[in-house]
């Protein structure tokens, strides 16, 4: 799928290969105004959310990213696929309505985006020149600007307790000023069989235009990385580290845009705790 031949609609944005169509539709989810911020989000939601996803979407990405006061800016990307436009659309239109009205009744509301703008922003931040700088880090020339990236991955074996995870993302957002946390999702047909698996990717990505900054923000990422592995082998440590230029370069136009370098089973009984995600709404502000 190439973004440099995507269609915007009011709907969402268009792709088309050969054998299908997939819409991006994205948005953003925050508290609602009357929102009780005594009340936490229950757990029990999770397996509706992830049952109503499962059944009808093709991949979703979840981006914690910061506002201008460095608190949870939470966004989502949701993928539809279908054979023609007119199945397509009647997917979005069912599935949507359903999420909007389910966070509406936990006191969310979801903002659906202006696509053509969220198309331009992805296309903008795909480099179009990388060099490495120091191990892990990288200067990028973008279309208008240069700047520096690092990129970290989580990648959570079968052994790995995944529930790990909201635990780094509190850290992520109490101790760096900076950066953006990356879960995509994406769901598959297991082999010989006809329900589905979701698999998960972590990425986090540290971007600037200031050298000194982003070394700092490395260095900070560095000690919370090495802190949530202190408990695990050193092979194991080797999956919640920073990417080295191969893996980047293989990857660099998909991370860029939410997706990730390398896939592990995840569902809601793990990794995929929707009720913590919202919670950090509330958490970090």
């Amino acid at each position: 799928m190439s973004l440099k031949n995507a269609r915007t609609y009011k709907s969402g944005i268009l792709l088309q290969d050969s054998e299908k169509l997939t819409l991006i539709v994205p948005l953003q989810i925050h508290l609602a105004t009357d929102f009780n911020k005594q009340i936490r989000i229950p757990q029990k939601i999770n397996q509706l959310i992830y049952g109503l996803l499962l059944q009808n979407v093709a991949r979703y990405t979840f981006i914690f990213d910061r506002n201008e006061l460095n608190q949870p800016k939470l966004l989502q990307y949701i993928y539809f696929t279908g054979i023609n436009q007119t199945e397509l659309l009647t997917k979005v239109k069912s599935t949507i309505n359903s999420f909007v009205r389910f966070l509406a009744d936990l006191k969310l509301k979801v903002k659906i985006l202006d696509s053509k703008q969220t198309l331009q922003q992805m296309l903008d931040s795909i480099p179009n020149s990388i060099n490495e700088v120091t191990p892990g880090l990288y200067q990028i020339s973008l279309e208008k600007s240069k700047a520096f990236l690092s990129v970290a991955k989580l990648f959570f074996t079968n052994d790995s307790n995944k529930g790990d995870l909201i635990y780094f993302m509190n850290d992520f957002y109490s101790h760096l000023s900076q950066g953006r946390l990356n879960i995509d999702i994406q769901r598959k047909t297991k082999k010989k069989q006809s329900d589905f698996q979701t698999t998960a990717s972590v990425t986090i990505i540290l971007e600037n235009e200031k050298l000194e900054e982003i070394k700092l923000a490395q260095k900070k990422l560095a000690t919370l990385l090495k802190v949530f592995s202190n408990h695990m082998s050193e092979e194991e440590k080797k999956n919640f580290w920073f990417l080295n230029p191969s893996e980047l370069m293989s990857n660099l136009g998909k991370i860029m845009v939410g997706q990730g370098p390398k896939y592990f089973p995840a569902d809601h009984n793990n990794l995929l705790d929707f009720s913590a995600f919202f919670n950090l709404l509330i958490d970090n502000k």
